[in-house]
């Protein structure tokens, strides 16, 4: 690519899924290749035949192959890129301290992603132009960019060179929110996909951390692992499965026009509800060989020489109708545009190449005067300092700093002599996510399954849920999904067929398989080794794998078929010291759910109407022997059913104390003096005991405990916020009257609504425009007047604005107003009557400070607001007089510590994302959650009739 056969950048390209993506787009091509090599191979042969025939001095046919040796070991030669490629991709693996000392960068000084800190400026607006050079803007093409051109005079227009690792779409992403050349030992971005951390500074980083709204569009997400980088980075990314409107698909996602129009709606959402945004957008148009057409321009432009410069003329107009339009909206004195190609036209062929009169280059085409652009940023302007350029356009304050700010005006020769380095540093920069801890497979409705590790770091949807199909995952030695395939063909009264389970159970050297498939709501599972040997799970809706077992893997040699858990079971396993690789680890199962279990003896017992395990190391410490034997003693006066399991060594310690576990009834485990497996339990004041040499299964039915902790959070009125008024049958986010009038006759007190502004600046209760839009068919334009809102109802039901809201809460006294959407509470504090029932959830330690003046009821802190403060945030809370906090369920298991500080300082916390998960309602984090977090915000909830029967009966 740009002339050389094989280099880094067709390294990066070189992987079948992006050829088979966009493969029709490039048929022409493809054609044409295969006959030229139809066409070479017949003339070699010919020729071999040939010269077969001609006597020559051995020296003379030396002749060629020395010339070719020649040109291979050319600067851009094959061989001279080959060893460059090999010799970047066995670049020593380095911690991301050394890495950045190696590049002359202190560690100590230097700001990692979870330092940043950031103040918003300028809202900002990034379009990112594909192969488009600085040739379109000259002489003689200068016609195909009028609007380009205009703006560029009229401010700021930079020349700019391309740099080492940007010079392919997804490396110039890379570059653009990082600064840094794209390389990794990874092609491709598959890289990114299981990314939980990324300790560079980034774009997304940098300004999420000031508040901003960042989004990417561009046509095909999925094209090049594209979706997962930019996630990683911070940014939302939408794409053509994203928009409400239905656009042409074509090989590239849909075309630039519908993508433009895309923008400007999410511009006018982010103006609507007055939030700072980072928009960016990268066009397809321009790509190699002749651009990607689009017939409908036809009508808006003359016709152009090729098709290529068409759909330039057509991307130009695209920009110039967005300038106008940012104009009209009275967004461009307070928007930074940048403007830039994401790298220079593929290859050296294209007959547009021949028009440019100058040398080839990029360009950077901005309405921030030149002096704040650059800033410290020293000439010549390379791809690595677009994140700075932005950063300074757009006036964000921030302690960040880029690859760039090290580097003076050497900036080609820095990068060239140290790419192993620059490599070593975004290698270094990546936590990836794995399945090391285990996994959970559970059955997410008629279409997909859904595969979260146990540790709630990861989730991952897998497509095709019929039963029909045998499935398979594939996974690296260090627990990475690898991929997922689907095994088609009919089931037989048998099951399925030989040829099914030869390809499922296929035999290979470089990872571990789950095999699995779905029987009505039931999952079946066998997770095989590489050696082929694994266990078999069966569970009613989901299976788990834990980490013990993946952990004997390595070493198993015997299989043996044992007892699973099930739902309404208690399963324990106990394996001694000398057999775990055999057998595999001890285990204790409450149904389901796996307790853990470690060295010595565990006791499973009822605590709070909750099982609970304790692990003692009876093996190795004498005071865990002492505390083993007062639970024990306890358990036994309280008449309280205890399980005992022992796993791996238990005895050494444990028989300085033989004699006293005696007396309590536990002869054999007095006895234990050779890592064997044993299992005791007291059971309604029965002592069974149980001991092998080898291992031992023992399960028993589970009875049903009714939690009294749990029946009064149920009827806690205070725990359950009703969302958007609570749903009005069976209908969410309508923030009605009715939803108001339903959900307090359920029981509700406490209400959130959503609140944004009318055209004429009326709060209005609504999630979004476009949503609300969408809902009431309304067709006008965004956002509507108070009096249009009004006369626009979901349904039949009454939309409120805030007259409506306070007549409403005039008359149901008890009732407490919590906002959302609303970030300025000097601005809508006096627009509702009641303050002592107000509470506001609040997005900025700006609004925090602002109501902490406003002798409201309280205010809910979010979940952006609790992740970006820094230092002790029960000590900031405490300040600010913050005692609620909103955060999404989906963290809980990521922030047990702090729920925990939080919930201890008196600090309630409230969760949303209730009933976006398959199986997690209401009563699932009644249930599940409610130890971490106070209440949440509830769509369905009928609190439980707690009267006695004498009252019920009045």
């Amino acid at each position: 690519m740009n002339g050389n056969l094989i280099d880094y950048k067709f390294y990066e390209h070189a992987n079948i899924s992006i050829v088979t993506s966009v493969g029709g787009f490039f048929l022409k091509e493809i054609i044409l290749f295969s006959l030229l090599f139809v066409a070479i191979s017949v003339i070699l042969y010919a020729g071999s035949r040939k010269l077969r025939q001609i006597v020559l001095p051995k020296w003379v046919l030396g002749i060629p192959i020395l010339i070719g040796l020649f040109l291979m070991i050319l600067p851009d030669g094959i061989a001279n890129n080959i060893y460059s490629i090999i010799d970047l991709k066995t670049a020593k693996e380095k911690d991301f301290s050394q890495a950045l000392k190696d590049l002359g960068i202190d560690p100590e000084q230097y700001v990692v992603a979870e330092d940043i800190e950031a103040t918003a400026g300028k809202n900002i607006i990034v379009l990112s132009l594909e192969s488009f050079e600085r040739g379109y803007l000259e002489a003689p093409l200068e016609h195909l960019t009028p609007n380009l051109r205009k703006f560029g005079s009229s401010n700021t227009l930079l020349p700019m060179r391309q740099n080492d690792g940007s010079q392919w779409t997804t490396g110039s992403m890379y570059t653009v929110m990082t600064g840094m050349p794209s390389y990794f030992k990874s092609e491709g971005n598959e890289i990114f996909q299981d990314t939980k951390h990324f300790s560079l500074p980034s774009l997304g980083k940098i300004l999420r951390s000031a508040d901003y709204k960042c989004s990417y569009l561009i046509g095909n997400k999925e094209f090049s692992g594209i979706m997962h980088m930019l996630e990683a980075l911070n940014f939302d990314v939408y794409s053509e499965r994203d928009f409400d409107t239905s656009y042409e698909k074509i090989n590239w996602g849909i075309h630039d026009k519908d993508l433009f129009e895309e923008a400007k709606k999410k511009i006018k959402s982010h103006k609507s509800n007055d939030e700072t945004f980072a928009l960016f957008l990268s066009t397809i148009s321009g790509h190699y060989p002749d651009g990607v057409y689009d017939s409908r321009m036809e009508n808006i432009l003359p016709a152009q020489e090729s098709n290529l410069e068409f759909m330039t003329a057509a991307v130009d107009y695209y920009i110039g109708d967005l300038i106008a339009f940012l104009e009209r909206e009275n967004l461009i004195d307070n928007t930074a545009i940048y403007i830039f190609p994401d790298h220079t036209l593929m290859k050296n062929q294209s007959a547009v190449l021949k028009k440019f009169k100058n040398k080839r280059g990029l360009f950077f085409i901005s309405n921030v005067p030149e002096n704040i652009l650059l800033g410290n940023i020293q000439e010549p302007i390379l791809q690595i300092d677009i994140p700075r350029m932005i950063i300074n356009g757009a006036k964000v304050r921030t302690n960040a700093t880029f690859i760039t700010d090290y580097i003076g005006t050497e900036k080609h020769r820095f990068i060239q002599r140290n790419k192993k380095n620059l490599l070593s540093l975004n290698e270094a920069a990546l936590k990836r996510t794995n399945f090391s801890k285990g996994f959970r497979l559970s059955y997410d409705g008629d279409t997909s399954f859904l595969l979260s590790s146990l540790n709630g770091s990861h989730q991952v949807s897998i497509p095709g849920g019929s039963e029909n199909i045998l499935k398979t995952l594939d996974f690296s030695k260090d627990m990475r999904l690898l991929r997922m395939d689907s095994i088609l063909g009919k089931r037989n009264q048998f099951g399925y067929t030989n040829e099914q389970l030869k390809k499922a159970f296929k035999s290979e050297e470089d990872y571990a398989r789950l095999i699995f498939s779905r029987q009505g709501d039931s999952i079946i599972a066998y997770f095989q080794t590489i050696n082929g040997l694994g266990i078999t799970r069966f569970g009613e809706g989901e299976i788990v794998i834990n980490d013990s077992d993946i952990e004997i893997f390595d070493s198993w040699n015997i299989l043996k078929p044992s007892l699973t858990p099930e739902r309404d079971k208690i399963f324990l396993r106990s394996t001694g010291y000398d057999y775990i690789k055999s057998y595999g680890t001890s285990v204790i199962y409450t149904g389901h759910k796996p307790h853990e279990v470690t060295r010595g003896l565990n006791v499973l017992y009822l605590h709070n109407n909750k099982f609970r395990v304790r692990n003692f190391d009876t093996y190795s410490k004498f005071q865990d022997v002492e505390d083993l034997l007062a639970l024990i003693k306890d358990l036994k006066r309280a008449n309280l059913n205890f399980y005992i399991v022992s796993h791996d060594s238990a005895e050494k310690e444990l028989q300085k104390l033989s004699t006293e576990f005696k007396r309590l009834g536990f002869k054999s485990l007095s006895a234990l003096t050779k890592r064997e497996a044993y299992i005791g339990y007291y059971r309604d004041g029965n002592i069974e005991e149980f001991s092998d040499e080898k291992s031992l299964t023992k399960q028993f039915k589970i009875t049903p405990i009714k939690d009294p902790e749990i029946v009064i959070r149920k009827s806690d009125t205070m725990r359950f916020i009703a969302h958007a008024g609570g749903a009005v049958n069976g209908r969410t986010y309508t923030n009605s009257l009715e939803a108001l009038q339903q959900n307090y006759a359920k029981g509700f007190r406490i209400f959130e609504l959503d609140f944004i502004k009318t055209s004429d600046s009326a709060y209005v209760a609504a999630h979004d425009w476009e949503h609300w839009a969408k809902n009431t068919q309304y067709s006008g334009a965004l956002p509507p007047s108070r009096q249009q809102f009004m006369e626009s109802p979901i349904d039949t039901l009454t939309p409120l604005d805030m007259n409506g809201v306070n007549n409403w809460f005039e008359k149901h006294s008890d009732a407490i107003l919590v906002t959302d959407k609303v970030n300025r509470p000097l601005d809508f504090v006096p627009n509702f009557r009641y303050r002592n029932r107000l509470m506001m959830e609040l997005f900025s330690l700006k609004a925090l400070k602002e109501a902490q003046q406003l002798e409201i009821r309280g205010v809910l802190a979010s979940e952006g607001v609790l992740k970006r403060s820094r230092g002790n945030v029960i000590t900031l809370f405490n300040d600010l007089d913050v005692n609620y906090v909103a955060i999404s369920r989906r963290i809980i298991k990521d922030e047990l510590s702090l729920l925990k500080k939080l919930r201890d300082a008196g600090i309630k916390t409230y969760v949303f994302h209730v009933n976006f998960d398959k199986g997690r309602d209401e009563n699932f984090v009644v249930e599940n959650e409610m130890d971490y977090v106070y209440g949440m915000y509830a769509d369905f909830w009928d609190f439980p009739d707690t009267r006695s029967t004498e009252e019920k009966a009045e």
